[in-house]
């Protein structure tokens, strides 16, 4: 069978949709993702990672890339390893204020690789570090950063979580409420326990202060989340709502973190859809995420992308050696006519035409080595292609309008993919 390939392509089909229930009992009533439940050891652990944004009133309307620099060395300057570790050094500042005046101030310098690999941790970012004065509280310089003096101390808060979501594979949807201390002395011992377990004065001694939610992303590295979004609202999102969420809102969050994304292009949804299951990456440069989709991709680049959505790479990246010789072993299972090897490392570095991707994307859906025409014949026939139009506007649909011979961009082979995922999913 031709479609035996993709075989675990039910696994790819991460994002969930939900239909409305409708009964006589409870007609208006929505089906909602699957609710979690939280082991006891697992609430304090999603408990003391919403403390990190609700600790100082800063975070309440937080989108995925969205913020500057400034404000995650702000979030840094209230975290827990600032609280308990010591700065490199304090430096005293200056400014002169607008009525000639001169404030002075200290501030804590600390090594960039401490304060970015926290910020990274919770966020999935890092402060991109492109200018020296950020505001007039923070700023970078010379492999430094350099934080306001700000308090240290903080009341007690206690986010109680009151619904957690599995809106797919790696996302989750959390409402909560959260409690704070009437004064800096005040609140339960455990904070980051059930409100139920508080005795009757650790409940008068907290108020509720808010309620919202945050969209979370499941990660390997500690402390296992990344925010992705977070509001501070009276009422949390409506069953219809989350559902949108799942659908719409996650893959562009994901995309978001990227500085060169854009919505709207031709290629913004086929590129949403790549990232979300993993297929592309992008690349760091200066702290900050670019996807390049006006890039080309080599052909050891464009089988890695492919057997990741076949789901051959997952337990099979090179721990050592060349970071390609999985694709290429692979490409020879498939018997698959490549121009690198593992004996021609150069050849595989170079830019891949779409005649290859042409001949690489049939012959695996066939199951049979195609020729170069035969597969620019069968793109044509599974409308994954319509090549170049003609001066007159038309698509004549020959071997000649397909171009084989021109490389292809980042851009145009996630648009290939999104194609051959749709063939396969027929």
């Amino acid at each position: 069978m031709k479609k035996k390939i993709i075989g675990s392509l039910a696994l790819f089909l991460s994002i969930t949709t939900w239909t409305a229930e409708a009964s006589a009992s409870d007609k208006n009533k929505e089906e909602r993702p699957e609710l979690v439940e939280l082991a006891k050891e697992e609430t304090s652990d999603y408990m003391k990672f919403l403390a990190i944004f609700l600790r100082e009133d800063f975070y309440h309307n937080y989108t995925a890339g969205e913020y500057d620099d400034s404000a995650l060395l702000h979030l840094y300057e209230y975290s827990e390893p600032a609280n308990n570790t010591e700065p490199v050094d304090v430096i005293e500042g200056e400014k002169t204020l607008d009525d000639g005046r001169t404030a002075t101030w200290g501030f804590d310098k600390r090594e960039t690789e401490e304060v970015d690999a926290y910020i990274e941790s919770i966020l999935g970012i890092v402060p991109s570090k492109n200018k020296k004065d950020y505001d007039d509280n923070r700023y970078y310089e010379d492999g430094y950063y350099y934080l306001g003096g700000y308090p240290r101390g903080y009341r007690v808060i206690s986010p109680q979580i009151d619904e957690v979501y599995q809106l797919n594979e790696n996302y989750q949807y959390i409402e909560f409420t959260n409690y704070r201390a009437i004064d800096m002395a005040a609140g339960p011992d455990e904070p980051f326990t059930r409100r139920e377990t508080w005795t009757d004065d650790d409940k008068d001694e907290m108020y509720q202060e808010k309620t919202g939610y945050v969209i979370v992303e499941q990660t390997e590295k500690e402390p296992g989340l990344n925010l992705l979004l977070y509001r501070t609202e009276e009422n949390s999102l409506t069953s219809e709502g989350i559902a949108e969420l799942t659908e719409e809102t996650i893959p562009a969050l994901e995309a978001e973190k990227y500085e060169d994304f854009r919505q709207e292009q031709y290629w913004s949804e086929d590129m949403m859809w790549a990232i979300q299951h993993d297929y592309l990456n992008g690349y760091r440069e200066a702290g900050k995420q670019y996807l390049k989709p006006n890039d080309t991709l080599t052909e050891a680049q464009f089988l890695t992308v492919l057997f990741r959505y076949m789901g051959d790479l997952e337990e099979s990246e090179s721990k050592d050696g060349w970071w390609a010789k999985d694709v290429y072993q692979l490409a020879e299972q498939y018997n698959i006519n490549t121009k690198g090897s593992l004996d021609n490392k150069s050849a595989a570095q170079d830019s891949i035409s779409r005649g290859q991707v042409a001949v690489f994307l049939a012959s695996i859906y066939e199951e049979q080595l195609l020729s170069e025409r035969e597969a620019v014949q069968w793109m044509y026939d599974n409308g994954l292609s319509t090549g170049y139009e003609n001066s007159d506007g038309t698509n004549p649909k020959t071997y000649k309008s397909y171009r084989a011979k021109d490389t292809l961009r980042r851009a145009h082979v996630v648009k290939f993919m999104k194609a051959f995922d749709e063939l396969n999913n027929k």
